[in-house]
């Protein structure tokens, strides 16, 4: 039986344009592709580009949690920005080749689910939706 709610469930997942979330010596990336994906039909919705600007909102934790992202695929090893999204309730998967639209299309049909080796949070999955777990946070490290 399908109801209103089951049928608006949407995640919304960031890939960085460039791969990375850190782009050294310049700092955190700016520009992000944000996809909508449809959990139940393991698609993607909508893929836009959006543009971070530090000077209207410093934090790229509380930004992303803004444009309704879930989660961070990039192909960065590990980064200190990590524990900013993670306090945000937002997942982060390291280590991830590939264009944005691969990813994100990989990621909706459920072939990008390595959570445990390469990327924060715990998978928990509710019904036929993956969601991730987060351990609490002491304190709340800048990026």
């Amino acid at each position: 039986m399908n109801t209103n709610h089951e049928q608006n469930i949407r995640t919304c997942i960031a890939i960085p344009y460039y791969g990375s979330l850190c782009l050294p010596p310049s700092g955190l990336e700016r520009i992000y592709f944000v996809a909508d994906i449809d959990p139940r039909s393991k698609s993607v919705d909508s893929m836009k580009l959006r543009v971070w600007n530090p000077r209207k909102e410093p934090d790229i934790s509380r930004w992303l949690k803004e444009q309704g992202v879930a989660g961070v695929i990039c192909n960065d090893n590990t980064t200190p920005s990590h524990v900013a999204l993670d306090s945000e309730g937002i997942w982060v998967i390291f280590q991830q080749e590939g264009e944005a639209a691969d990813l994100a299309e990989r990621w909706a049909r459920g072939e990008i689910l390595r959570t445990g080796v390469y990327g924060c949070g715990q998978p928990k999955v509710q019904g036929t939706v993956a969601t991730l777990q987060f351990p609490e946070l002491s304190g709340r490290n800048g990026l």
